[in-house]
Order: structure tokens, then C-alpha cells, then sequence
């Protein structure tokens, strides 16, 4: 197995992060999505409140596409965390986020 990808709900302040800047997928827009992204090897600060799902990665160097059931609602002031579970191989990939207004 190449490894897997948990979904964590998370708490704390993230340290040892390099910023990763979300792109708008709508080219020329200057929107932005209104959250602090990052990514890291050995990030700490965190503190899994809980694992929201999984999903393996079988084979090294193969492209995936994982559609995660039902959508996952992050709040104002909460977070989530991927972590990688590497048996061989970096992960590198991108995620589709979307900020919708007075959902609840």
C-alpha cells in the first residue's frame, strides 16, 4: 500500500506550517476563499478532536480522484487536518473548498 489520507477535525494552532495559497478556479476573479491553509512535514500544535473519514491510496506514483460522501461543513473558527499515512511516497494534490454564506 502507498498509504492513506485521514480527515481530521482538529483544535490548536498549527506550527511548523509552510502557507499554501487557495487559488480561485474562477481565472481572473480576485475572490478569495476566507480561511488560513498550510501545509508540512512533522506540523504540530494540533489536537485531533476526531476523524471525520479515510480513504487508501494503493499504488505509488498514481493519480487518484476521491469524492468524499456528503460535503464536510467547517464553521467559522474550527479546522480540519489531512494527515498522510505514508507507507512509502510524498503526497501532493489539491482540494476543493467552496465558502457558502448563511448556510446556518
Amino acid at each position: 500500500m502507498a498509504g492513506s489520507v485521514e480527515i481530521h477535525y482538529v483544535s490548536g494552532t498549527a506550527t511548523s506550517t509552510t502557507a499554501a495559497t487557495p487559488v480561485n478556479r474562477y481565472i481572473g476573479s480576485t475572490k478569495t476563499i476566507t480561511a488560513t491553509s498550510g501545509t508540512g512535514v512533522d506540523i504540530t500544535g494540533l489536537t485531533r478532536e476526531g476523524t471525520i473519514g479515510h480513504f487508501r491510496l494503493s499504488t505509488v506514483d498514481t493519480d487518484y480522484v476521491v469524492d468524499f460522501p456528503g460535503n464536510i461543513i467547517v464553521p467559522p473558527g474550527k479546522s480540519i487536518a489531512l494527515l498522510w499515512d505514508q507507507a512509502t511516497g510524498i503526497m501532493k494534490g489539491n482540494i476543493e473548498l467552496y465558502e457558502a454564506q448563511g448556510i446556518l
